[in-house]
């Protein structure tokens, strides 16, 4: 609805837009004839403004550069709101090279110590991180919120099984128990 101004070429071919250099557009741009239409853009998008997918699902705010998915106001650079448990996977093949992902604080002062933070509400799961080998070997590090908020390291899947390594918040020391009684307790 109403005017097209083209810079470079556009070829139509069953509602496939291609060899776009620029577009401009003030107000909504519908291409194809239904809204489950495919829409694909090659090259790179400038947009002033905000960007909204799916009405809340996926954000961009231009204005301070943070991206939402599941939130339309995202506190985070990159902010995921999510009710289910598969809520982000990072994947990928390295290549014969060693790293997958890399967290690194650019932090130049003292106070900017935290790279991960891993939070729990008092009455849900475990804040805790689980490292595997698939098929073979699991270990879990993190604090029980069901066991009085023991820190553990455990040779499972869960924290309160087979555990290897606990620290009350007292700061009793348990090596092969999960109950310490005393600064250090081996069994």
């Amino acid at each position: 609805y109403g005017d097209v101004s083209v810079t470079g070429s556009i070829y139509a071919d069953n509602y496939i837009i291609k060899n776009v250099s620029q577009f401009d557009s003030s107000g909504s741009s519908n291409f194809g004839d239904s809204s489950d239409d495919l829409h694909e853009f090659t090259g790179s998008m400038s947009v002033s403004g905000n960007v909204t997918v799916d009405t809340d699902t996926f954000y961009v705010n231009s204005t301070n550069n943070r991206v939402g998915i599941g939130t339309a106001s995202p506190a985070y650079i990159l902010d995921i709101s999510a009710s289910a448990a598969e809520a982000l996977r990072l994947q990928g093949s390295t290549s014969g090279q060693d790293v997958n992902c890399v967290i690194e604080n650019k932090g130049t002062s003292s106070g900017d110590d935290t790279l991960l933070g891993l939070y729990a509400q008092p009455s849900a799961g475990d804040p805790s991180i689980r490292f595997a080998i698939a098929g073979t070997e699991t270990w879990s590090v993190g604090i029980d919120n069901s066991d009085s908020d023991k820190f553990k390291i455990s040779q499972a899947p869960s924290l309160n099984t087979d555990t290897r390594l606990t620290i009350r918040p007292m700061g009793d020391v348990g090596i092969g128990t999960p109950n310490p009684t005393d600064l250090l307790t081996v069994s």
